[in-house]
């Protein structure tokens, strides 16, 4: 876990975690630097064959890393997909679209990358190691933008599961939703 200079008691859960469960919960605290850097702080001291990201506010369904790594070992895929399901809490909606039409082992990257949707996010997605030897996420709004799409392209084989086990928390003021934000110029300069 990492511990991006929270301010609200999110560093003495995290502690407590570690307490409870040291063989399965590590924590860095370190001053606030944004999600791409917190994101890269994690990757560095990762130990594991396989790397995922849940983001503060979000979470993920039980039975979501257990599918896919069996998904990946079994179709040796360097990322494993899975759908979204948006929480909007300003207007107590929620959605869940297909990424694809149809759930594979062996996904056709460039029609993923030009018709499917949650492409460019970071959560929903297992990646093998070895995906993240020559990437790094930058300190921006859409951080998942900038380097997704390449290290997708740059894949042999990616696998979707066809399960909305990601579970996306839009908040009222998140930065994504502030249209007035000087910061989202930085999708322009991911894409």
């Amino acid at each position: 876990m990492v511990d991006d200079g929270s301010t609200d008691g999110t560093a003495a859960i995290c502690d407590q975690y570690c307490e409870r469960w040291p063989h399965l919960f590590r924590v860095i605290h370190q001053r606030n630097q944004g999600q791409g850097p917190a994101r890269n702080a994690g990757i560095t001291a990762a130990h594991g064959r396989y790397l995922g990201f849940v983001d503060a506010d979000d979470w993920v369904e039980p039975t979501m890393y257990a599918t896919l790594v069996a998904t990946a070992e079994r179709s040796h895929a360097q990322i494993v997909v899975c759908d979204v399901r948006k929480i909007y809490a300003a207007t107590h909606r929620t959605t869940s679209l297909l990424s694809l039409p149809d759930a594979t082992d062996h996904v056709a990257i460039a029609a993923y990358l030009k018709y499917g949707l949650n492409n460019a996010y970071s959560g929903n997605k297992l990646y093998a190691r070895s995906c993240w030897q020559k990437y790094r996420y930058q300190r921006m709004v859409y951080e998942d933008l900038d380097i997704l799409l390449d290290m997708l392209s740059c894949c042999e084989r990616v696998a979707y599961v066809q399960q909305p086990f990601y579970n996306y928390y839009k908040h009222a003021g998140s930065t994504t939703l502030d249209y007035t934000n000087p910061r989202l110029f930085d999708i322009m300069t991911a894409y």
